[in-house]
């Protein structure tokens, strides 16, 4: 029954990990905008004639 308890207890630290990682990964790879006061933006921009 010990085994079990440490085995889980280390699935939820690693799972802790992954998601701190996850995390990372994601957040690096998210670009700012900027966006100002009275900027203009052209909603139909994306789409095609």
């Amino acid at each position: 029954m010990e085994e079990l308890k440490e085995l889980r207890n280390e699935a939820y630290e690693n799972s802790g990990i992954y998601k701190a990682k996850l995390k990372a990964f994601h957040d690096k790879n998210l670009s700012c905008k900027s966006f100002y006061e009275n900027q203009k933006h052209d909603k139909d921009s994306k789409k095609k004639s």
